[in-house]
């Protein structure tokens, strides 16, 4: 059989790993033959024939490789292209860089502007909830566009039922129990725009059909909050026999950020636009033409469907909060009299949520292209994706930012603790090693250790990176870094010792024999273990104001952004330090970077500054053995029981110095050369001058214009030119300011869903050795979800494209520092601070963070004429605070992390109070959405969540004190 697969454009599922002839199955006859022209080692002698016929295209699997005699690295050849390999030489599977592997060094890059002229479609699903809480799919809108497009408005009503929808797709009179399905295609626009509505128990199905049938060539789908409700549901419909070809997905736990099938390719708006549909038209400037309205989707049953009479009651809307609760009731009380036609609100609900979505995107889309040239739903599947795109494209020079792993090379740490025994045990320290003198060259290759003396070369051998038969026994299996067989790896290394045993005398040891001898070498620092959060801390439970004593509640005006514009940040790849067990207090000072170290905090600091994690909670204290058990009385502690060992910033260790901690040793240390003030500034600024310029000054004069601009440059160091009101613009620029350096904190461990429709996929991946396999289990008709995890020490060495932790690291201490220099100033003046807000009270003539509206001043959360007269909290991301109008009447505010307030729970706040101020517990009702990964099916949850005090971070009585704090 001629090699006919174009092998640059695509894999053959059973085809022979050596010579790619489809069904050849060569390894099942072993009698290697290793062909003279590439070098490529092949199973047998048809295996190497099979290699050698060639293509369609006149190319054979020959003339596509070359294999390094030497060193045995197997080079994929374009057509035309010589063998590039150098020995020791390679593409970086990262950075795609051709370097030096011993001593390269990745840095981030720019990724290739994506372009797409596939057409774009919006839908949007309508659900009902079963007897079984099962949620259902009855009803789909969709709608196209393309730029060409006329305006929407004013749109032509229904003839049939006065709807703001085609008379064709109506469906007033309809039984909504019985398929429906229709399409309008506006024949005045160039693209044909088609709105498509389908309603009855088939509506998924047939919404599919209709998609892979009119875009045969591909299309881009988007819904808001697909991820966790559209887009999930329609996977559930695809694997139980919808789909012609198993989809690809990429969850984030049980949400599908992504998912392509038969050229389809569907994403979700809200990772790029992260607000409610309903906050569209305000925040992207649509108009007021454009609203999202209110459906009563409890009353949505199948009793009710063609419903025509009064309007329901405000409870048939669900469990809103608040606010949208007061304009519901608002709206139905105007609505007295009027006869709500279900079928016809239904459908009109739907659209209009459609519609929203695709006049937003369309707008969001149009500014991205205009800032960055960039096609915002093509170059990413998330705003952080597409902030990183903005900033690496436009902003970042050439090799400023390293590419570093999260994790430390392990491998290699065994691989010194081993060589460092021996140098100290048997070879008196005459070894040269990458520790000792850098490697030696043997036979024209590094070699791990040599001692000159007896001429003998160290080699220890890592299993995955060797090719190990003892732990990885299917030797056909590709090595994902090196693109060959694990066998040809494997028979390369022996061959390479043989060739040194001819010179020099050899000891091998294999990772797998490797024992921990007790070798003085320090484990590698861990870069993520300084990589803490903001700080969230109560420190006062209960305050009031007085006619002395104000309480204040503010925030800084983007922290974040701020840090990024104003701090310093590490530059390239760190150096660490051969001997940081030799730094003192004055030495560390020296050095700007990340350091493992043991470190004794002060007695009688009221508010600590080095963070710690604690049973999985971030707790600041003054004794570790006092935080671990929640020790509520005086410390009485030894100092090596107070001691705290941690990684921190190089910033916050010489904060921390100042407030009279006490270094005991550094342990490790990762530093850097070279560092730079306003990394980020150049980014921040460009849109921070498209935030302000898009605030616009609604009737503010000419000269009061040039005045503010004149003020804004004063205060940013930014030039504004074009002052002109534009919410969507606005929007963007706000959202890409915060939404750019947690992108470079991304793990490269994360969970990896992949289905499969066949036994020989599904055994490949149990088999692969470069993965974990967590869970497997069928799903649909005829396929299997596998859920995977990198092996480290295997394929998940490759660090992700944009792995920078420092960059995190830095940042977040950063702001951690520039909130504890306002906590320094109020002392004992603090109520509760929250990452870049804090509560105090205040009297005249006492300090107070400086306040302003420029980056990194201090704002009010209280509106302006109001003051707070009451503070109560019961923890972190737990208070209520009640706040005087000028007019002297009062209203509340209650803040409880991840409990719903809706009007039910608002009326029991002062019960609430009571058991913030007192303690005890109650459970309140909330309703959830639950999604099940296994079946792609969501239900509704009833459950009750726990509302009490959770005051763990402090010793609390009438005020707090830290633990382990001594008067």
């Amino acid at each position: 059989m001629a090699y006919d697969c174009n092998y640059e454009k695509h894999k053959c599922a059973d085809a022979c790993s050596t010579c790619k002839t489809p069904g050849s199955n060569c390894k099942a006859n072993r009698a290697y033959v290793r062909c003279h022209d590439c070098g490529l080692n092949c199973y047998n002698a048809q295996c190497l024939e099979n290699h050698k016929r060639k293509n369609k295209a006149g190319r054979s699997r020959c003339d596509s490789v070359h294999v390094c005699g030497t060193c045995g690295y197997l080079e994929e050849l374009k057509v035309g292209q010589p063998p590039e390999h150098q020995c020791g030489y390679a593409k970086c599977p990262v950075c795609k860089q051709y370097d030096e592997t011993a001593t390269h060094e990745c840095f981030v890059t720019p990724p290739k502007a994506k372009e797409s002229s596939a057409p774009y479609v919006y839908y949007d699903f309508e659900t009902y909830v079963d007897s079984g809480k099962q949620h259902r799919v009855h009803l789909v809108t969709a709608a196209t566009s393309c730029e060409a497009c006329p305006k929407l408005f004013p749109r032509p009503r229904c003839s049939v039922c006065g709807g703001l929808h085609s008379s064709a797709n109506c469906i007033a009179g309809r039984d909504l129990a019985l398929d429906f399905t229709s399409c309008v295609s506006h024949n005045d626009c160039a693209c044909g725009m088609r709105e498509f509505v389908s309603v009855g128990p088939h509506s998924i199905d047939a919404f599919y059909c209709w998609l892979t049938s009119v875009f045969k060539q591909g299309a881009i789908a988007i819904a808001h909050n697909g991820s966790a409700y559209d887009a999930f549901l329609l996977l559930g419909a695809l694997l139980n026999g919808l789909a012609k070809k198993k989809p690809q997905v990429i969850f984030q736990n049980s949400r599908l950020m992504y998912m392509k099938c038969d050229k389809i390719t569907f994403k979700d708006s809200l990772n790029f636009i992260p607000i409610g549909l309903a906050q569209f038209p305000k925040a992207l400037g649509l108009g007021t033409q454009l609203t999202k309205g209110d459906f009563p989707h409890v009353f949505n049953q199948p009793q009710n469907w063609g419903y025509v009479g009064p309007y329901c009651s405000i409870d048939m809307y669900g469990g809103k909060k608040n606010k949208q609760h007061d304009s519901i009731a608002d709206w139905l009380a105007k609505q007295e009299g009027q006869v709500f036609n279900f079928n016809k609100e239904y459908l009109d609900y739907c659209l209009q949520d459609t519609l929203i979505l695709r006049e937003g995107c369309l707008k969001y889309a149009r500014l991205i292209k205009d800032i960055c040239g960039l096609d915002a739903f093509v170059q990413s599947n998330t705003i952080a994706g597409l902030a990183m795109s903005v900033f690496t494209t436009k902003f970042m020079e050439p090799n400023t930012l390293g590419v570093i792993s999260r994790r430390s090379d392990v491998q290699s740490h065994k691989a010194r603790c081993w060589l460092a025994h021996l140098n100290a045990t048997e070879f008196g320290g005459r070894l040269r090693t990458a520790d000792s003198g850098g490697e030696a060259f043997a036979m024209g290759r590094k070699v791990d250790g040599f001692d000159p003396e007896t001429r003998t070369v160290l080699q220890f051998h890592g299993c995955f990176f060797h090719g190990c038969p003892k732990c990885f026994p299917n030797g056909d299996v590709l090595h994902p870094l090196k693109n060959q067989p694990m066998r040809a790896i494997y028979e390369e290394t022996e061959r390479f010792t043989r060739l040194l045993s001819t010179a020099y005398n050899v000891r091998v040891l294999w990772e797998h024999d490797y024992q921990d001898e007790g070798a003085p070498v320090q484990q590698p620092i861990r870069l993520e273990d300084a990589l803490f959060g903001g700080r969230t801390e109560a420190f006062v439970p209960h305050a009031e104001a007085t006619e002395t004593v104000e309480l204040r509640y503010r925030d800084v005006v983007s922290l974040y952004p701020t840090v990024n514009k104003f701090d310093k940040y590490p530059v390239g790849h760190p150096v660490h330090h051969p001997e940081p067990h030799l730094l003192d207090e004055l030495q560390l000072a020296r050095y700007f970077g990340i350091a493992e170290v043991s470190i004794l905090p002060p007695t009688n600091l009221h508010i600590p500054l080095l963070p710690a994690k604690i049973n999985k909670k971030l707790v600041f204290g003054l004794c570790r053995v006092c935080m671990e058990t929640q020790c509520s009385s005086e410390c009485t502690h030894t100092d090596a029981e107070r001691m705290l060992r941690g990684t921190w910033s190089t910033p916050e260790l010489h904060k921390a110095l100042q407030l009279g901690y006490k270094l005991q040793s550094v342990h490790a240390l990762a530093y850097w050369t070279e560092t730079r003030t306003g990394l980020f500034a150049d980014y921040v600024n460009t849109f921070l001058k498209l935030k302000a310029e898009s605030s616009g000054s609604p009737g503010m004069a000419e000269d009061a214009k040039a005045a503010y601009m004149a003020s804004f440059f004063e205060r940013e160091g930014v030039r504004l030119e074009k002052v002109e009101e534009n919410p969507g613009l606005r929007f963007v620029a706000k959202i890409f300011l915060n939404s750019l350096w947690g992108k470079f904190c991304q793990r490269d461990d994360l969970t990896s869903t992949e289905i499969v429709d066949s036994y020989e996929a599904w055994l490949q991946r149990l088999t692969d050795p470069s993965i974990k396999v967590k869970s497997c289990e069928p799903i649909g008709e005829s396929f299997m979800m596998l859920e995977y995890k990198p092996r480290f020490g295997g394929a998940g060495e490759r660090a992700f494209k944009y792995a920078n932790v420092p960059i995190g690291v830095f940042t977040t201490s950063h702001a951690r520092l520039r909130l504890y220099e306002a906590l320094e100033g109020l002392g004992t003046r603090v109520i509760y601070a929250d990452t870049d807000s804090v509560v105090y009270r205040c009297s005249p003539g006492e300090y107070e963070p400086p306040g302003g509206s420029s980056l990194g001043q201090w704002t009010d959360e209280v509106p302006a004429g109001c003051r707070m007269v009451q503070f109560t909290t019961g923890g972190p991301k737990l208070y209520r605070y009640v706040v005087e109008k000028p007019d002297g009447s009062l209203y509340s505010v209650l803040k409880c992390k991840g409990i719903r307030v809706t009007p039910e729970i608002s009326e029991r706040e002062d019960e609430l109070q009571e058991i913030l101020r007192h303690g005890g517990s109650v459970r309140l009702p909330q309703a959830q959405f639950r999604r099940d990964k296994a079946s792609c099916t969501i239900r509704t949850l009833e459950m009750d969540k726990t509302f009490q005090r959770v005051m763990t971070k402090r010793v609390y009585g009438a005020a707090s004190r830290p633990y382990g704090f001594r008067e």
